[in-house]
């Protein structure tokens, strides 16, 4: 696959406070690494995904591909970002490209459940079939 979708579940019931389009760092278990990765949940939610390129090699991939296991703890820091949905008030133009569809996710389903008037396209494109992601959604 050359896609992962990352979902964590929040201890605390109050969830995470971040705008549709943030993205937070979270730290790579067994390192000191941490990567950026941009909330494809909707804000408010205490289920949090995102969705990862899955990189051969890489440590955050090799990490949930090989050792994750439910009930590990992640470290998260943020949420960062200026990059986030300000209040619709004209049609909105998307654009998007293989994994960075992950914060247009978060946009369009906050979009959906505030029940916005304005149009809203979203282009999304890549450079091979492979590299396709949540095309159901």
């Amino acid at each position: 696959d050359s896609a992962i979708e990352f979902c964590l579940t929040l201890d605390d019931e109050r969830g995470i406070a971040f705008l549709p389009g943030q993205y937070v760092n979270i730290d790579v278990p067994g390192s000191a690494a941490s990567r950026a990765y941009s909330f494809s949940s909707p804000p408010g939610s205490r289920q949090l995904s995102f969705l990862l390129r899955n990189v051969p090699g890489g440590m955050m991939s090799r990490y949930l591909t090989e050792r994750a296991s439910p009930g590990d703890a992640i470290r998260l820091r943020g949420p960062q970002g200026s990059f986030y949905l300000r209040a619709p008030v004209r049609p909105m133009l998307f654009l998007a490209g293989g994994t960075g569809l992950a914060p247009f996710l978060s946009m369009l389903e906050y979009l959906a459940l505030g029940g916005s008037e304005q149009p809203v396209h979203l282009i999304y494109g890549v450079t091979h079939d492979h590299d396709l992601v949540k095309l159901e959604q």
